[in-house]
């Protein structure tokens, strides 16, 4: 599979971003696993902890927000949007 090198502007500092990785954290007890912690690093070194997914599903706009409301990074994707079959 190939696919398209594509980048946005982060928001925060301004530079090209153009891949992400996305680390969650849990913690085992004796009952469950307990995610601890979610952290997204962003190619321009930026980090987002306690990420917040704001989706549009009628548009496919996806935008990165951290627990304090900052924003990241904003960015389309086709995925996303949720066509309604109603035949």
């Amino acid at each position: 599979m190939t696919t398209e090198d594509f980048s946005v502007t982060c928001q925060v500092c301004s530079k090209e971003v153009n891949n992400f990785t996305q680390s969650i954290k849990f913690i085992m007890t004796d009952s469950a696993a307990v995610q601890e912690a979610e952290t997204i690093y962003l190619s321009c070194g930026c980090v987002v902890d306690f990420p917040d997914w704001h989706i549009d599903i009628n548009t496919g706009m996806c935008e990165i927000i951290d627990f304090a409301g900052t924003l990241f990074i904003k960015f389309f994707d086709e995925e996303m949007i949720v066509e309604e079959d109603w035949s």
